[in-house]
């Protein structure tokens, strides 16, 4: 419920591309551009462009090893707790709590690129 509107959970979505770099040393970079879609039990559609672009450094969590905390130091200084897993495939999947406009976890899946 955003006030002006309940959100249908069901149809709503987030379409997204992107890229994630990490290094031996746990830096890394983040860069994804996308579309929000909020649509409303009544019908109603929202759409936003999303540009999203960060880096900085990744440490596990010694007490919970798929627990990632990262230190975000560009393009702004903050922090912040990612929750992981890797398949036996080599897919990185990152879960990125969110709570604006609504509460929610974002799942992305990176896949290791061979060059």
């Amino acid at each position: 419920d955003l006030g002006i509107a309940v959100l249908d959970p069901e149809l709503s979505f987030f379409d997204a591309a992107g890229a994630m770099e990490i290094d031996e040393v746990g830096q890394f970079s983040f860069d994804i551009q996308g579309e929000i879609n909020l649509i409303s039990a009544d019908g109603a559609m929202f759409m936003r462009a999303l540009n999203l672009s960060f880096g900085g450094t990744l440490t596990p969590n010694g007490n919970d090893p798929s627990e990632l905390t990262a230190s975000i130091s560009c393009p702004e200084a903050g922090g912040t707790t990612f929750f992981f897993e890797s398949t036996s495939s080599g897919d990185f999947i990152l879960y990125l709590p969110f709570s604006a406009p609504i509460e929610g976890v974002q799942v992305m899946t990176f896949s290791p690129l061979s060059l």
